[in-house]
């Protein structure tokens, strides 16, 4: 699994996971947002994003500004 762009300022996509739903979790482990799409927005911060299906590592992606 691969974000688009990471670090992102407005969103980061997917590819090639549109059809599965993530969990987003801040710094801390706490559980943000699932999300149903392949398009993450969320404020600034650092984030691990982990799909549903658990066949990929958790993902660390990065919200700028």
């Amino acid at each position: 699994m691969k974000a688009s762009s990471n670090p992102f300022t407005t969103f980061a996509t997917l590819p090639g996971h549109e059809t599965e739903r993530f969990s987003l979790y801040d710094i801390s482990g706490r559980l943000v947002v699932i999300y149903w799409v392949d398009r993450v927005e969320e404020g600034p911060g650092m984030y691990f994003l982990r799909s549903s299906d658990n066949k990929d590592k958790p993902l660390r992606i990065e919200k700028v500004r």
